[in-house]
């Protein structure tokens, strides 16, 4: 693997899932992450990332100085389809502002519908001033006109550029995402969009297609069983609680205890009980807790026998644990996301660790602030897997000269 030192700024930097990337793709630089939120700033630094909490849209990119290359992920409520899409009636308005920002003039001001439009247009901002070798940037969906625009622009400036729809299952991702992806650069070096490692998620489909660029098979998508360690007819997974302690006291954490990696599951204490989360009452009130000797109540081998449900609408997304996750977000309907028994039998949210996992963190990835807080900071977070699939080429040429900056 390459490993590069250069610095990179990331904007609305969130609890570290571009960082996360960063270091997973091998950069071991300076990476500065500026975000708002002070929770997610406190995820990110316990993780190790360092953060400045500030706001994007108040801050002077040029005191961060030269970097190499910028990340950003403006945050996507106003353009969701599961929010109320202000950002539609603000289309046009930031199509304007990015035009200006590109072009060093300053944007006129605008009645916006969702205030969280605008912020779309600030890696204009950033691109303008500071001149990075390379740029990459996230979204919803429906943000994908916007970033072609953006491309525009910055071609303007001197940079190739790409911009398209990622799946994120197709790079490792136990989930099913999909996000607006902008990739420039300006150095020697084609912006062109990293080479999936996995088969595209489609209900019903034999995995017998996708083929790689030497024509072998790509591997299907990574399940949410294989991600959390489900199944395994030798090792049955505990029952993963959203958090709490056990009855000696100890924290629990998910589907692990004292934040050991999956594996460590088989190392069990014999004293320590782990109490399922439940809500149904009645005769499941009898089965809430296992000592370590005994297969889990809710998580067994046969994971067919178990689906995901991702909110409480009739459409809502369900999807066996043999697959991978439908898309996670968390709101007002964080509660809504859990594990059900196919029989009606066990039920019970999905954990901050597991959703975590789900989106590609570590299983130990150090969450902080409220529960609440938690699920949100996860639903909002690139996936990591994602992030470096986008970033290793970027980071690859850093040091080479025969693709310095143009």
């Amino acid at each position: 693997m390459t490993r590069t030192s250069t610095q990179i700024l990331e904007g609305f930097a969130g609890p570290g899932g571009w960082s996360q990337g960063l270091r997973d793709a091998g950069h071991i630089g300076t990476a500065i992450g500026i975000e708002h939120d002070g929770d997610a700033c406190a995820t990110a630094t316990a993780a190790g990332h360092t953060r400045v909490q500030a706001d994007v849209a108040a801050t002077d990119p040029c005191q961060f100085g030269p970097v190499d290359g910028l990340v950003m992920s403006p945050p996507c409520q106003a353009w969701s389809m599961a929010g109320k899409r202000g950002g539609e009636r603000d289309r046009d308005a930031v199509f304007a502002r990015m035009t200006a920002f590109a072009r060093g003039r300053r944007p006129a001001e605008h009645q916006w519908a969702d205030a969280r439009s605008a912020l779309t247009a600030e890696p204009m901002r950033y691109a303008h001033a500071l001149r990075p070798r390379w740029i990459a940037l996230e979204q919803v969906p429906p943000v994908l006109t916007l970033w072609q625009h953006a491309a525009s622009l910055l071609r303007e400036l001197g940079y190739r550029a790409w911009c398209g729809v990622l799946a994120a299952e197709r790079y490792g991702v136990p989930q099913t995402r999909r996000r607006a992806i902008l990739i420039a650069r300006r150095d020697a070096a084609p912006a062109t969009p990293p080479e999936p490692t996995h088969q595209e998620y489609r209900s019903g489909r034999e995995f017998d297609s996708d083929a790689d660029l030497f024509g072998s098979l790509l591997p299907p998508p990574v399940s949410m069983a294989d991600a959390l360690g489900w199944g395994l007819a030798e090792r049955p997974a505990w029952t993963v609680t959203a958090g709490g302690t056990d009855t000696g006291g100890a924290e629990v954490f998910g589907n692990f205890r004292n934040r050991q990696q999956l594996a460590a599951l088989a190392d069990r204490q014999a004293d320590v009980v782990l109490r399922s989360n439940y809500t149904d009452g009645g005769d499941l009130a009898t089965r809430t807790t296992r000592t370590p000797d005994e297969p889990a109540t809710t998580i067994t081998s046969k994971v067919g026998h178990w689906v995901m449900r991702n909110g409480s609408q009739d459409n809502a997304c369900v999807r066996g644990i043999d697959e991978p996750a439908g898309t996670i977000f968390f709101g007002r309907a964080a509660n809504a996301v859990e594990f059900l028994e196919y029989d009606g039998q066990g039920r019970r949210r999905v954990s901050v660790a597991e959703a975590g996992v789900l989106q590609g963190f570590p299983v130990d990835y150090p969450w902080r602030g409220t529960k609440s807080a938690q699920y949100r900071q996860v639903g909002d977070a690139v996936p990591p897997p994602l992030a470096a699939a986008i970033l290793a080429p970027l980071l690859a040429h850093a040091a080479n000269p025969a693709h310095a900056a143009a």
